[in-house]
């Protein structure tokens, strides 16, 4: 269980690098039939808010922007802790993220970013301080690790409904090992 929360807690406490805020924008523009992009910038910015939000753990503002039915799941999360993840509805999502966002001092830089319909995909490469007290490394406080991961997040009507992660656990546990 402390495996699970720590490896929850290396995404919680990230922050959005200014490479999304370069290539999101809240501003309207026309495309070339004079249709609106505003819902599209929409979604853009409600998942890049989102997961700001998330990793700078402000609560607060992450719960008004998540739908009460949403759902967060990880299913290579099997890889670190023996089984899939997945929480449903925004009060034991958040219960999660507000458990497992201690010990850690982390940050990502995101690769690239496109939206499809609902779905906004950020391809990611997670960097970070981890507590070696979750890995069982008495001797070591800090365990550094770095990572590449692809999260979805899927926006309806300005509000999140879904969140997918698909992390590199094997990479975080070769890490850990190699600095015990």
């Amino acid at each position: 269980m402390r495996k699970v929360l720590l490896l929850v807690a290396v995404f919680a406490i990230f922050s959005i690098g200014t490479s999304a805020q370069d290539s999101i924008t809240s501003e309207s523009k026309q495309d070339q039939t004079g249709k609106s992009k505003k819902s599209e910038n929409n979604i853009l910015l409600t998942a890049k808010n989102y997961l700001t939000y998330l990793y700078n753990q402000d609560f607060e503002k992450l719960e008004k922007l998540m739908s009460n039915e949403m759902v967060f799941d990880d299913p290579t999360a099997i890889a670190f802790s023996g089984k899939a993840w997945k929480y449903e509805g925004k009060a034991n999502i958040l219960k999660f993220f507000k458990r497992s966002s201690q010990g850690t001092n982390s940050g990502f830089e995101i690769k690239e970013v496109f939206k499809t319909g609902e779905y906004v995909i950020f391809s990611l490469f997670y960097k970070g301080e981890l507590d070696g007290s979750f890995f069982g490394i008495k001797d070591k406080k800090i365990i550094l690790s770095a990572i590449p991961a692809t999260t979805i997040i899927r926006v309806r009507n300005g509000l999140v409904i879904g969140h997918t992660d698909y992390v590199n656990y094997e990479e975080l546990l070769k890490q850990v090992e190699s600095q015990k």
